[in-house]
């Protein structure tokens, strides 16, 4: 039987991959070459929050991973990488015409300290509802209850932050970046320790021709439950 010999590179085969031999057919293939050669993720230094563009992440692998995303060649089964010394080490697993190939790609990675937008919104004191917390009530004890109930409702809401509270003879009044947040949280106490609630609105402005209104929401503490 004849030998069949690459006509690429010259080397002796037993099976032939489109006319090459195995190694020659799969440096055709170069899907590393698709990865950015930089990455660059923005870190709020007050929420740690992680942005690239408008989309927001709560962890650093999905940050990175959202870059690895228009990557959509059937033949790519995998992505993985390794952080060091602001470099990514990135490796595409992929098999093409059931041969498995491995392509690395150095990628200059940094992620820069910014103040987000909500932050700098908190940071500026913007609010859009007062909660006046009024009556006979343990205020550590609801603070904790608010505080517990605010890191639940971060998730889903960029505006669930509270810019200032302000201690009272008469109680505590908190000022709340989110109306739903703090609708969510007068609700709370109202099936909890059955609180007599009162909502008002105040007009504070226009934009783009609409009414801006500011909640004012009265909770008042009897008897706990």
């Amino acid at each position: 039987m004849s030998s069949k010999f690459c006509p690429k590179c010259g080397k002796a085969i037993k099976k032939v991959y489109d006319g090459l031999c195995s190694d020659c057919f799969l440096g055709k293939f170069n899907f590393a070459e698709k990865l950015p050669d930089r990455i660059s993720v923005n870190t709020c230094k007050l929420c740690g929050k992680l942005y690239h563009g408008e989309k927001t992440f709560r962890r650093l692998d999905l940050a990175i991973e959202n870059y690895f995303k228009h990557i959509k060649d059937k033949e790519v089964q995998s992505i993985s990488y390794r952080i060091g010394h602001n470099k990514l080490v990135v490796t595409v697993h992929s098999i093409i015409n059931k041969l498995k190939k491995e392509e690395e790609k150095t990628i200059q990675f940094n992620q820069p300290k910014i103040l987000c937008k909500y932050c700098s919104m908190r940071v500026s004191g913007y609010f859009t509802s007062i909660m006046q917390l009024r009556g006979r009530f343990d205020k550590e004890r609801v603070r904790g209850e608010i505080d517990f109930m605010m890191k639940k409702l971060e998730s889903t809401e960029d505006t669930a932050f509270i810019s200032k509270v302000v201690e009272k003879r008469e109680g505590v009044d908190l000022y709340f970046g989110s109306k739903t947040v703090a609708n969510k949280i007068a609700k709370y106490f109202k099936k909890k320790y059955e609180t007599r609630n009162k909502l008002s609105s105040t007009l504070y402005g226009m934009k783009h021709g609409k009414s801006l209104f500011r909640d004012t929401v009265l909770v008042l503490f009897g008897e706990q439950k």
